[in-house]
């Protein structure tokens, strides 16, 4: 039991550590790739419960249908020489390529709180396309921008699902989460850098120049990014004080005209719906004559759609697909909205924890295997005049260090997310380094015992600078004049 106790804490206390100083590079390595195991194992059993917390809030599994504005159009996966692709076929029983449809569909629960699911389809829209990748979804399908700024009601938890030609993409209650105070901001998981913003890093704000910016969108608002004035976040339009100031989604903008008559709507307000415009110009000044009319080119603002929504980017490629096949995540195939979107946050869930675990095991490798050596090198250069001097030594000794920090990082790591675990076991393994070298180095026993060990081999260190070669006497061995040097 003795020995077990000594064992142990050779492990921990700094100057008994000692005992290992010697022991061969090739261990202290293997020491080093043992404590990434043992960090990156709770690590791996922890990442899918903690990403969980970032998907949903609600169980969907508890909620009803109360209403929807169409049926869904049968879908699948299928897969072609080098992709997985969207195969939608229309009610009809008609294949295009190009379906496009937005669904919605409202559902509740008991205690009359309410998901708002809203699906759209552009199957033409290919973001992965080598000669011409799209930018956005069509913007006359579905506006992101407005979807994103509309007003949220009360009990009502937002999912969003885009499915393009080969990805499809999620987002969470509009991007939003409550703060301390109770207030909805943006998730910055979900939304991260997506507003346009001055050279500051300020967002930047935008306002109508008059009524002619102010077009109705189908959220209930107005689509502000016709808005060309630039103003700060308190201002609102000099006509009508209602109107505040509204942030932007970053983008482009590209200047349409309707392609031929049948695009010309003429509202009840006597201006165009550009939303039916389809010919993009580059010229902002091009026209189009309509019954003796002069049509000027009007700019519609284009969001990079896979930018805005990077985080809840999935290609079919690398999730599984057979679960959009089989029924289980598909909208049309299983009537049970609410398990279509359980299935749907599990699919997700399983991918990024895949891909994230392979991202922590890389970092954690980093972290314990490049990092400690940069760390042996420094300290065995300031230091190597006391009682370790070899850099093996210094390695040996943060290999035990970094082990006893393994332990400590694989309980934690299934309470602590991963990038605050590798902050927090870096600092730590950092100072307990330093401190167990500075214990062994000041430690008066191996002070002393390698004092002892100089002046045992002084006649061994002669020629070393400093050192004092002794007096040499000369003995007369005889009457002659012939000396013995001793």
């Amino acid at each position: 039991m003795k020995k077990v106790k000594d064992f142990l804490l050779s492990l921990i206390l700094p100057r008994r550590m000692y005992k290992y100083h010697s022991i061969r590079f090739i261990f202290s390595l293997l020491i080093f790739i043992l404590s990434v195991f043992v960090i990156f194992t709770s690590v791996k059993l922890s990442t899918k419960r903690l990403l969980q917390k970032d998907y949903v809030t609600v169980d969907f599994t508890k909620y009803n249908i109360i209403s929807e504005n169409d049926h869904f159009a049968s879908y699948q996966i299928s897969e072609s020489e080098s992709d997985c692709l969207l195969d939608v076929e229309e009610n009809n029983g008609s294949k295009t390529d190009t379906y496009q449809k937005v669904n919605k569909v409202v559902l509740t629960n008991d205690a009359g709180q309410n998901v708002e699911l809203t699906v759209v389809f552009d199957e033409g829209c290919d973001f992965f396309n080598t000669e011409a990748p799209a930018l956005s979804i069509d913007r006359h399908l579905f506006d992101l921008q407005g979807y994103l700024s509309q007003t949220r009601k009360e009990n009502t938890t937002y999912v969003l699902y885009i499915f393009t030609k080969k990805s499809f993409y999620y987002l969470y209650d509009l991007g939003k989460q409550k703060n301390k105070n109770g207030q909805w901001v943006d998730n910055q998981v979900a939304l991260y850098d997506v507003y346009e913003t001055d050279a500051d890093g300020n967002q930047t704000y935008y306002l109508p120049k008059d009524e002619s910016e102010l077009i109705d969108n189908e959220f209930g608002s107005y689509d502000t990014s016709f808005w060309t004035i630039k103003t700060s976040k308190d201002e609102k339009a000099s006509f009508d004080e209602n109107i505040k100031a509204s942030t932007r989604l970053r983008g482009a903008y590209q200047y349409y005209l309707p392609k031929d008559e049948t695009e010309v709507k003429v509202l009840e307000d006597g201006s165009y719906d550009i939303s039916l415009w389809s010919k993009v110009v580059e010229d902002e000044n091009a026209t189009f004559t309509y019954q003796d009319q002069v049509i000027k080119a009007k700019k519609l603002f284009i969001p990079n759609l896979r930018k805005i929504l990077r985080s809840g980017e999935y290609l079919y490629s690398n999730v599984d697909y057979d679960k959009f096949n089989n029924g289980t995540f598909n909208f049309n195939q299983n009537a049970n909205i609410g398990e279509v979107l359980k299935v749907g946050s599990d699919l997700m869930l399983d991918f990024d924890t895949r891909f994230q675990t392979s991202i922590y095991a890389i970092i954690a490798m980093v972290i314990n295997l490049i990092v400690p050596i940069v760390w042996v090198f420094i300290t065995w250069l300031v230091s190597r005049k006391f009682v370790m001097n070899k850099f093996k030594e210094y390695y040996a000794i943060c290999a035990i260090t970094y082990l006893d920090a393994s332990i400590i990082g694989f309980i934690l790591g299934f309470f602590i997310k991963f990038d605050k675990l590798m902050l927090i076991l870096l600092i730590f393994e950092l100072i307990y380094y330093i401190f167990a070298t500075f214990r062994i180095n000041t430690n008066p026993e191996l002070l002393n015992k390698k004092d002892d060990n100089t002046k045992g081999n002084d006649d061994d260190h002669f020629d070393k600078p400093g050192s004092k070669k002794p007096d040499l006497t000369f003995n007369k061995i005889s009457e002659s004049d012939a000396y013995r040097v001793e």
